[in-house]
């Protein structure tokens, strides 16, 4: 015969192993990909040093394996948030994603050059084209062509210190030889504009201007422009690394899925304690 507070804990656990199928099943492809480009995603900061593990975009990319058509649910989710979301920051993310994609059809990359071309005529604010161009040269620098190189020098005498800084990037993995007195002159004169102070942006466009003439197979060439020590504050940041914040807002569906677990595992150990009868628990729990 079973007892009340058998049929209690049993019913936790049918309830707990419901919930999580729910839960598995509930959540769409879509949905799925989006918790992982928004959630999951190893994307660095814009300007601030990136300190996670080594090995985070690989398993970034392993995991982004899974879905299947994920390089256009990625374009879907770029299109999505460049001109619905009014949310640059997702759109970062989105664009961050396809970024770590090297398999990109022609048509996809087509798609994004539309985008591009479109671009003064899109009904967004300036800071969401400025996150779009941003990580859209970022694409870029994985596929050379002609033309990509073409949009990464418009965007290279741009006065927008991000964009520059990004056209430097790409440049950096598919600029030709027209390109490198372009990005030396984009750099002397970032440092002249700085007048001696200290410039993240600077150093980052040295690093890829030094990344460019390697891969061309050219000399070294030492900037002859006065460097400014790094401050003492990047330089332990640089060694010590960030500090971790707790995560003080988890997600809903973070909440649900650990209450329902919660629940099964209750329901579990009880049903395991009621059909052992364990000598410790008292006589009483059983009647």
């Amino acid at each position: 015969m079973r007892t009340p507070r058998f049929r209690l804990v049993f019913a936790l656990l049918i309830l707990g192993c419901g919930g999580l199928a729910s839960l598995a099943a509930g959540q769409s492809v879509a949905e799925r990909l989006e918790r992982l480009v928004y959630y999951g995603s190893p994307a660095p900061q814009d300007v601030v040093p990136d300190y996670r593990p080594a090995n985070a975009l690989s398993v970034f990319r392993s995991a982004l394996d899974t879905f299947p058509d994920v390089n256009e649910r990625l374009l879907g989710m770029v299109r999505g948030d460049f001109y619905h979301s009014g949310n640059s920051q997702k759109l970062r993310l989105s664009l961050y994603a396809l970024v770590s994609r090297d398999d990109l059809a022609a048509a996809q990359l087509t798609a994004l050059k539309e985008i591009e071309a479109k671009l003064d005529a899109a009904e967004v604010d300036d800071g969401m084209k400025r996150q779009f161009v941003s990580g859209f040269l970022r694409v870029l620098a994985r596929y050379p062509a002609p033309e990509h190189e073409d949009l990464a020098l418009k965007y290279l005498a741009s006065d927008d210190d991000l964009k520059v800084v990004n056209a430097v990037h790409a440049l950096a993995g598919i600029g030709t030889l027209r390109a490198v007195p372009l990005v030396r002159g984009a750099i002397k004169k970032r440092r002249e504009f700085v007048k001696g102070a200290y410039d993240f942006s600077c150093d980052s466009m040295e690093a890829n201007y030094h990344a460019l003439r390697r891969r061309l197979k050219l000399n070294p060439d030492p900037i002859q422009i006065p460097r400014p020590p790094e401050p003492l504050n990047m330089a332990a940041l640089r060694e010590q690394g960030p500090e971790e914040e707790p995560d003080t807002e988890p997600a809903p569906a973070a909440l649900g899925a650990w209450g329902t677990l919660l629940i099964a595992a209750a329901g579990l150990i009880g049903l395991v304690l009621v059909r052992r009868k364990k000598s410790w628990l008292p006589a009483r729990f059983f009647r």
